[in-house]
Parts: C-alpha cells; structure tokens; sequence
C-alpha cells in the first residue's frame, strides 16, 4: 500500500481551503460595500458568485431585488434568487421569502 507524502497532502489541504477563502474574501467585500450604500458595488461582486452557484450571494441578490437596492425594485426577480438558493436548503434563502413577496409572484414551486 502506497503511503502519501506529509508534504504532498499538506499541499492538497492548502489547495482546497484557498477557493475558499477567495469566496470569503468576495462575501465579505460585499458586505462592506453594501453596509457602505454602495449597492452597485455589491451587486457587481455578488451576481457572478451567484450565477455560479453560491447561496450566500443568491441569497444577497435575492435581498437587493426585494428592497431596490442598487437595482429595480423586482419580486420576481427575488423570488427566482431566493428559491435558486432556497432549492438546495439554503436557510437563510428559506427564511427571507416573506410573505408579501410570495404573495405578489406568480412563481409556483
């Protein structure tokens, strides 16, 4: 039986922590430009981690569509970020459909 190399696995470990820490580091970008009312700074660093799938940003994309914030004020358009995140149990996602925007969509499951 082959045994790895301490350095080898060392590397792989490394390897697999640095996306995501990039993400981290994008999310948290985010949050601060969007805390700083730069919502077009926001939108332009989520809409790419959300178009590749990360929940956190659909879920914040989802937000800024609920509110206008730094885009039209659009139902629809957060209802469709909200449930691309909330269809993978994304709580977060899950929890922040009220009830007026379920209420104005003609969204169904």
């Amino acid at each position: 039986m082959k045994r790895i190399k301490p350095g080898l696995a060392i590397l792989a470990l490394l390897l697999s922590i640095l996306p995501a820490a990039a993400l981290a580091d994008q999310l948290e970008e985010a949050r601060a430009a969007y805390e700083n009312n730069d919502y077009a700074k926001a939108f332009e660093i989520l809409l790419p981690l959300a178009e590749k799938g990360d929940d956190e940003a659909r879920t914040r994309i989802g937000v800024m569509f609920a509110t206008g914030k730094g885009v039209a004020q659009d139902y629809v358009q957060a209802m469709k970020w909200y449930r691309l995140a909330a269809d993978k149990f994304f709580l977060k996602a899950i929890d922040r459909v009220p009830a007026k925007i379920r209420n104005r969509t003609s969204i169904r499951p």
